[in-house]
């Protein structure tokens, strides 16, 4: 199965890539010691929302000068200010349950690893420096905690009408009530101007159901692969 297609910045060829094309060399050698990025990062669940950016300027590189990027020996897609957007996920009630594997490099900036672009506002996980946050409803924070910094990072969100529930490396927070709301999911490391992700991303799940039942299992299988913590 295909997990990313790719633009190499020689030519601005692009071709598919499986996950073991992208560590048997395959990849490299497609690139030939230049930069790739990536196009699509495919949705792995059937559903068909592939996560796309067809603008050149705002692709996350995989490939830096023929080399693949990393985190913790896992390939990794660094994003510096750039956003892919995919058909979106509804959540009703602000149901929802979210999986991430990435970095906090600690920067400055709003570093939003998922957004909800119907509304501006309406839905964001972020980091910002040290800090995770989920926010609903036009900037309203609902809850926050903290996120090492220099490492790769778990980060779950269990979400619904009554409250937000956070977990970095499995340490629990729980949030405030938010509003009601219907938010969605639609857009991968980019919210607002001035609010991107700079960093590795390497995994994200999104569920529109409560996980908490699945919660340890689906973190136990994402920190065996990844070795976060």
């Amino acid at each position: 199965t295909n997990v990313v297609r790719v633009r190499r910045s020689s030519d601005n060829t692009e071709q598919d890539f499986t996950a073991t094309e992208i560590t048997d060399g395959t990849l490299a050698t497609f690139c030939s010691g230049t930069d790739g990025f990536v196009a699509i990062w495919y949705d792995q669940s059937g559903s068909n929302r592939d996560a796309t950016q067809q603008s050149a300027t705002i692709q996350s590189k995989l490939v830096l000068n023929g080399v693949i990027n990393s985190q913790n020996g896992k390939p990794a897609i660094n994003f510096n200010d750039d956003r892919y957007d995919f058909s979106t996920i509804n959540t009703i009630n602000d149901l929802s349950s979210i999986f991430a594997v990435v970095e906090n490099n600690g920067d400055s900036d709003c570093k939003v690893i998922v957004a909800d672009q119907t509304t501006s506002g309406d839905m964001q996980l972020r980091l910002t420096n040290t800090d995770l946050y989920s926010i609903r409803t036009n900037q309203a924070i609902i809850t926050s905690m903290t996120a090492p910094v220099g490492v790769t990072n778990l980060i779950t969100s269990l979400s619904d009408i009554s409250s937000v529930d956070l977990k970095v490396n499995g340490i629990t927070q729980t949030g405030t009530t938010p509003p009601a709301s219907n938010n969605g999911i639609n857009q991968i490391g980019y919210a607002v101007a001035g609010c991107y992700f700079i960093g590795n991303m390497q995994e994200i799940i999104i569920y529109t159901s409560d996980q908490t039942a699945n919660q340890t299992g689906i973190e136990t299988n994402i920190n065996t692969e990844y070795t976060i913590y």
